[in-house]
């Protein structure tokens, strides 16, 4: 069941279109970075997006990112009940199955839509420039050498980017149910896909009023910013609990209520 809907998220067009939307800002980032860390710095880690603060792409992506996933994977719950495919699905399987294999589903796909730009872009740096660990000494070095994770970027970068790559595939996936579980409640006019985006929204307004920088999900998610707060482990720990909880919540009141209107 979880192939299957694979599938089909494969072949939507909202899928493409957060895909391209995500490429096209991996586009920017390459096309706005400094022209000094462009063309007189041999390190490919001062060029990627999330790394590089002057390209204009470094940021955005990761503000951006709850509303392409949602896209891409929010829907589904939505789109089966305007296609009567839920009921189709519901004679053969439990109401929890079809709603694990929807979330599954979701969680796979939305994570994949964020990490491919990531990933083709890294290979594409990684064949331009050196990958040799930058001195925690250098000048423009993107990581704060007193972070919490510096240790490993500074010995082992290839390692502490796979690691970026782990925690953006985790919150895409984990954005995209918040869209999901809306999904399942009937937002109209396909209102679920901004919920994801509201939430990370109000994660970074209520980090401007308390000043607790590890409050903001886009800002957690960035490697260079997450490692510059001391708290941002928990963030990295209590966010997806969290998300899950309310997630899990919501399919259990749908499930127990048999609301399937």
């Amino acid at each position: 069941m979880i192939k299957q809907q694979l599938i089909r998220l494969s072949k939507r067009w909202q899928g493409w279109l957060a895909l391209a939307i995500g490429f096209a800002i991996i586009f920017l980032q390459a096309r706005t970075i400094s022209s000094a860390n462009a063309h007189f710095i041999n390190s490919a880690y001062v060029h990627l997006t999330g790394f590089d603060y002057t390209g204009l792409g470094s940021r955005s992506y990761y503000v951006i990112l709850p509303l392409t996933v949602a896209l891409a994977a929010g829907s589904t719950i939505a789109e089966d009940k305007k296609q009567h495919f839920r009921e189709m699905q519901l004679s053969r399987f439990p109401l929890n199955k079809y709603f694990a294999s929807c979330s599954a589903s979701s969680f796979i796909f939305a994570g994949l839509i964020a990490v491919l730009p990531l990933i083709c872009e890294g290979f594409f740096f990684f064949s331009q420039y050196s990958l040799a660990p930058l001195s925690r000494k250098y000048e423009l070095t993107p990581i704060n050498p007193g972070g919490w994770s510096a240790g490993l970027f500074y010995s082992h970068p290839i390692v502490f980017w796979l690691l970026g790559l782990l925690v953006v595939f985790i919150f895409a996936g984990l954005l995209s149910q918040l869209s999901l579980v809306a999904s399942a409640f009937g937002l109209r006019n396909g209102l679920e896909v901004i919920v994801p985006f509201t939430v990370t929204l109000t994660s970074s307004i209520l980090r401007d009023f308390s000043g607790f920088e590890p409050l903001s999900i886009p800002s957690i998610m960035t490697p260079t910013f997450s490692n510059d707060y001391p708290f941002t482990v928990f963030g990295l720990i209590v966010y997806p609990i969290l998300i899950l909880a309310i997630v899990w919540g919501g399919f259990l009141v749908k499930e127990r209520n048999d609301v399937l209107d």
